[in-house]
């Protein structure tokens, strides 16, 4: 049990860790693809948003997922349980179908920008078929579910008394602001990672003090949140 807890209080630091390379991923915004085609195109070419795509959201949504699991079995006994193992479900399937999306973005919007800058006018209705029907499915699930599961871990951290409760708001909050309305805002996104960081340093510091509350015969016994 004494290695589980310290996996676990070792885990829930990826979450800050996420936050900052979400924060380094979503500093800059790309033009809009519809409106901006050649400053969008001479934006995705650039060495930052390669390493941007790989290192803050391929690699930083990896270890988000492996923060929200620590933070799921943090939760695993509080009377919010099941509205835990929801979050950190819909947030393990809403991580693959956004890194797949990542995935896309990473092979192809560089090669479909050169191909633009390089005169082939083609290169927009290429997008287009890139960014298809299957494409934007998976893309809209994933946000949706990326954005659900910090919502349920959220309420139920604020829920299990065990921590501080603005930091349960502030998480559930990160998941649709780089999500959901990430999509339509960019700086959005650029809050949801400070609300992240900052929740993810005062979860894992408590957590790591042991955390202020004890579960006793089934119960969350309150010790001040």
């Amino acid at each position: 049990m004494s290695e589980i807890r310290a996996w676990i209080r070792a885990g829930i630091w990826l979450i800050p860790i996420y936050g900052v390379l979400t924060l380094y991923a979503t500093w800059t915004h790309q033009p809009d693809p519809a409106t901006q085609f050649r400053d969008w195109s001479e934006y995705v070419t650039t060495t930052n948003f390669l390493v941007g795509h790989i290192l803050g959201s391929v690699v930083g949504t990896t270890l988000g997922l492996l923060g929200a699991v620590a933070l799921g079995l943090f939760l695993a006994d509080t009377r919010r349980s099941k509205a835990a193992l929801a979050g950190l479900a819909a947030t393990a399937l809403g991580s693959g179908a956004v890194i797949a999306t990542f995935g896309v973005a990473i092979s192809a919007q560089p090669a479909l920008g050169n191909a633009y800058l390089g005169g082939l006018a083609a290169a927009e209705g290429l997008y287009d078929s890139v960014y298809g029907p299957a494409t934007l499915a998976v893309a809209i699930a994933g946000v949706v579910l990326f954005s659900l599961g910090p919502i349920l871990l959220g309420w139920a951290m604020v829920s299990s008394g065990r921590l501080p409760r603005w930091s349960g708001i502030a998480y559930g909050f990160s998941g649709p602001l780089i999500g959901i309305f990430g999509l339509v805002i960019g700086e959005a996104q650029t809050v949801g990672s400070v609300l992240l960081i900052g929740a993810g340093v005062v979860i894992a510091r408590r957590v790591g003090e042991g955390a202020p509350a004890a579960v006793t015969a089934g119960r969350v016994v309150q010790t001040g949140a």
